[in-house]
Order: structure tokens, then sequence, then C-alpha cells
């Protein structure tokens, strides 16, 4: 039979561990290291861990889009949503994410460029994917464009919509906001606009 301290100290490490495991599953905010490297990599993103499932991703203050205005997926990648805040640099350039070819999954979090000072292009990639898991609202700050796939100038469409979920587009600030979709295919979103 185990002595009684050793069942009351495995006991305390298991409820440890358990609470370790339990506090990254709660969702987070992860902001965007100021550098080119891959979304999926932990050096993308300050304290080196890159966002998941769970997590929001966020753009803001520390990018300077002098550093560079297209950054790869890497890998797909899976986001509770993205956050485009006032990015250090010139306002009113262009940011583009995934010009690779990956997909993106994205989460009730949605895409929320509602204090962005920049114009956001998602994919651009051929067989890029933006695939919506959950109801979401997409807002754009005035004065400013979100485009899902293509090419910031619109010269060609890429990539596909996927998914089931309600997408709500909105819009924040003075002005108008403008959203793009230049996808070469939305036959596999059963979702409503």
């Amino acid at each position: 039979m185990p002595h009684r301290p050793a069942r009351l100290r495995n006991a305390f490490l298991l409820a440890a561990a358990g609470l370790a495991a339990a506090s990254r599953l709660t969702a987070a905010d992860i902001q965007k290291d100021n550098n080119l490297d891959a979304l999926n990599l932990g050096t993308s993103w300050v304290g080196g861990v890159a966002p998941s499932g769970t997590d929001t991703a966020v753009f803001d203050s520390l990018y300077n889009n002098g550093t560079g205005t297209s950054i790869n997926y890497g890998a797909e990648e899976t986001f509770l949503g993205l956050r485009f805040g006032a990015m250090s640099g010139t306002p009113g350039s262009e940011l583009r994410l995934g010009v690779d070819n990956f997909q993106l999954n994205l989460g009730a979090g949605g895409i929320d460029a509602s204090a962005s000072n920049m114009n956001i292009t998602l994919g651009g990639g051929a067989a890029n994917t933006l695939n919506v898991t959950a109801n979401q609202t997409w807002t754009v700050n005035g004065g400013r464009r979100l485009r899902l796939g293509g090419t910031p100038t619109a010269t060609a469409a890429f990539g596909v919509l996927t998914g089931s979920s309600d997408i709500t587009l909105a819009q924040s600030g003075v002005g108008t906001a403008t959203f793009d979709f230049a996808f070469n295919s939305t036959s596999a979103f059963t979702g409503n606009w």
C-alpha cells in the first residue's frame, strides 16, 4: 500500500499538470512580432508561441509595415480570430497575409480591423483557402479595405472560400469601408453573408 504522503504528492502533481494544460486552453491574444517569419512559427510571435484555434492573432503597433508587407502562413493555420490595430509605419499601406498556398481556418472571433490604419489582404496563393468554422463578424475601419483572395490590386482571383457558418460584414469609424472578395470559388461556402 503506497505511503500517504506519496499519494498526496502524486495527486498534487496531477492537479498542477491539469491546471497548466487548462490554462493554455483559454483564449489569448497573441501579438505578432516585428518580423516576416511565417505565421506558423513561434519566432513570428511575441512570447515564442504561435496562436492556436483558441487564440486571436493580433497585429498592432509592435508590427511595423516598414519591415515588409507580405507574410506567409507557412502551414495550415487555425485562429479563433484576427485583429488588426494601428500598426506602426506608413498608414494606408497594405498588409498581405497568406501569399503561400495554405488554408486559414477562422473561428468565431472573425476579423476585427475596426482600428486598422492599413488595408488588409488575406490569401493570394492559387490554392489558398479561407475556411469559416463558426458564425463571425468581419469589421473594417472606415477608409480602409479588407480584400479576401486575389492580389492587392485585384488583378487576379485566387483561393477558395469554404464553410457553412454565417458572416456579418460591419464598418467602424468615419468613411467608407471596402470589402473585396476575389475567390476562384465559393461553391463550397454554404453560409450566409
